[in-house]
């Protein structure tokens, strides 16, 4: 009880290894009986009582290793100059960590690609041959001889990599101790608070001396979503790349602030975007990992380069070039001590109550009040419902019967009435009929934009067949998301800066709701797209391309069989009202389309080929 809390025990209690089955029970009684051990006793002295300070036992399979070693993320005498410590041995590690053997010492860069800095390496002869069945002047791929280290040094930016992602998970500097098994896998087997020689940081006067020799890169730009100091290498990241690919503790760069890009974050060192806010789904996600953050730094992606080394100062929304080690010395070693403070333990125990999202799927069945689990559960349960409620208001013929109804009139043949709940339209007739001229609603006038443009419409026959003609007669309306009242009759409920469409296309189903007011933590764009002609397969296509599209405009986008779901928040108004005018392209470009979705290339022939006529994404 207390273990690796304000003392670690290090080594104080008994372990026994290489346990079959059937002597667990011995193995387990040998352990408690270690809790009484004279050295034990003394090591708790005031604790000694077992009513106090009991002890537990852990059971963990037997890995079969031929490397094994421990590993410090920060030198714990030298600090951050000293690097990252690695220290190996053939076998077991209990001959290491009982201080029996030195092993080999390997000192590391704390920042990827986590360069070497010095090694101790023991002698070997030529025809020592290591667990691995290597030798030390064997051939590698690069036609290189392999050298008497034990580690090669994809097993040391392995064994790096994953102290570091332990140090960002719980926050302070870690001992871990490791194993390499026979086929190479890297285990874990503890992992624990490190304990470093306090070392005087340099004085505020002498950080600014140092500062002056870096070349300020962004200075005072976007807004800090979470506060700290982060070092490392530039990445450029797109929401659609593959997480688990990015560099651990690298500085991630990206254009907006997407959502998909939180699983990036549990293994960057900090973040900077052109576009976010500090109230977004990703600037939550950065404060719950503690990954300095800034976002809507207009143009950081375009400033810092693939590849250049930089350090984030999110605090003053600052980015010097190239690795300030005192500066992000000082800031972790404030923040390690911050972290042990009694009362943000208590905080850190009531925050997990608080801060983690369980209910993450609106469309699941359990996206229901019985299974919020957290705090952060219930403001998203009743976030999503306060939108379907909005996005429904107008749902009713009961609800717009006392408005005045306007037909707008348009060249393409489709008709769309308009109901102006204020400032949405300019006119002094009484016909009921408006054109584009008299449109004043802001998100409605950008999606007109380029939804009434002619070669946007595809009028050619479509190739449908007979399973296209069965399926859509097997089809109720009904079933393509229960169309409210006034199906058929297209809706726009507007207002100046207000705009929600509802859209019956043939077979298809589109509502997007917007609103656009000069502030980007309240723009939004909500698109919902379901239903249509084709056979279910076509159907599916359709609707994966519409994702697809989406997330190019920088949506969080959901599907569901051929319900597509976006949501886009944080924008400026120039760029969610181009956003919006791509949108009404891509109403009109997919209205027919799912009948031409005839095989897997069609996902990506027909994206290619919007973008070639719509322009590239904003």
């Amino acid at each position: 009880m207390g273990e690796d809390g304000e003392r670690s025990f290090a080594g104080q209690f008994s372990s026994v290894l290489n346990v079959s089955p059937k002597n667990i029970l011995d193995a387990y009684k040998k352990v408690v009986m270690g809790r009484f051990l004279p050295e034990v006793v003394d090591y708790l002295g005031s604790d000694a009582d077992f009513s106090t300070a009991p002890v537990a036992v852990g059971i963990q399979e037997m890995i079969e290793v031929s490397f094994s070693g421990v590993a410090y993320t920060v030198d714990p005498v030298g600090g951050f100059k000293e690097g990252l410590v690695i220290s190996a041995i053939e076998g077991l590690g209990e001959k290491l960590v009982s201080g029996k053997s030195s092993g080999e010492h390997y000192v590391l860069n704390r920042n990827f690609p986590f360069p070497p800095l010095s090694s101790h390496i023991t002698p070997k002869s030529t025809g020592y041959t290591l667990p691995t069945g290597e030798r030390p002047l064997d051939l590698t791929d690069r036609g290189l001889k392999r050298g008497s280290s034990m580690l090669n040094v994809k097993n040391l930016r392995a064994i790096a990599e994953v102290s570091m992602l332990c140090e960002k998970a719980f926050g302070t500097p870690r001992d871990i101790e490791w194993a390499l098994d026979k086929k190479g896998n890297l285990v874990i087997l503890q992992n624990r608070r490190l304990s470093i020689q306090s070392i005087e940081a340099p004085p505020i006067s002498c950080l600014e001396e140092i500062l002056e020799r870096f070349p300020l890169l962004i200075d005072g730009a976007g807004h800090t979503a979470q506060s700290g100091v982060a070092s490392g290498r530039v990445v450029h990241v797109q929401p659609e790349d593959e997480p688990d690919n990015f560099p651990v503790g690298a500085i991630a760069t990206a254009h907006y602030a997407h959502p998909k890009l939180s699983q990036v974050l549990r293994r960057a060192g900090g973040i900077i975007t052109d576009v976010g806010s500090s109230t977004g789904h990703l600037a939550t996600i950065a404060r719950e990992y503690r990954v300095p953050a800034i976002f809507g730094a207009d143009k950081a992606s375009t400033i810092l380069k693939e590849g250049m080394e930089v350090t984030l100062d999110a605090d003053e929304r600052k980015v010097y070039e190239g690795i300030v080690k005192e500066l992000v010395e000082v800031e972790s070693r404030r923040h390690w001590e911050y972290l042990e403070e009694p009362e943000i333990k208590t905080l850190r125990r009531i925050l997990s109550y608080v801060a983690p999202l369980y209910l993450i799927d609106p469309a699941s069945s359990n996206f229901n009040p019985e299974h919020c689990k957290t705090i952060h559960d219930i403001i998203h349960f009743c976030h999503e419902k306060a939108v379907e409620a909005l996005i429904n208001q107008f749902s009713s013929r009961e609800n717009i019967s006392k408005e005045r109804l306007y037909e707008l009139d348009v060249s393409i043949p489709i008709k769309i009435k308009i109901v102006d709940i204020g400032g949405g339209v300019n006119t002094q007739e009484d016909t009921g009929v408006v054109d584009r001229d008299q449109i004043q609603s802001r998100p409605f006038l950008a999606l007109l934009k380029c939804l009434l443009r002619e070669d946007a419409w595809d009028r050619e026959a479509v190739p449908f067949d007979l399973g296209d003609l069965f399926s859509s007669m097997m089809r109720p309306m009904s079933a393509l998301t229960n169309p409210p009242e006034y199906a058929g009759e297209n809706l726009a409920i507007i207002a100046e800066n207000y705009m929600n469409l509802s859209l019956l296309l043939g077979y298809h189903f589109n509502v997007i709701d917007s609103f656009v007011c000069g502030d980007p933590d309240n723009n939004h764009v909500y698109f919902r797209f379901a239903g249509g002609f084709a056979q279910e397969a076509k159907r599916k296509k359709r609707a994966e391309l519409i994702k697809w599209i989406l997330d190019a405009l920088g949506f969080k986008a959901d599907l569901k069989g051929d319900l597509v779901i976006g949501k886009l928040k944080g924008m400026d108004d120039r760029r969610i009202l181009y956003v919006l005018e791509h949108v009404g392209e891509l109403i009109a470009f997919t209205r027919q389309l799912d009948v031409r979705m005839v095989d897997e290339e069609s996902v990506e022939k027909f994206f290619k080929h919007f973008f070639d006529m719509c322009g590239t994404p904003p």
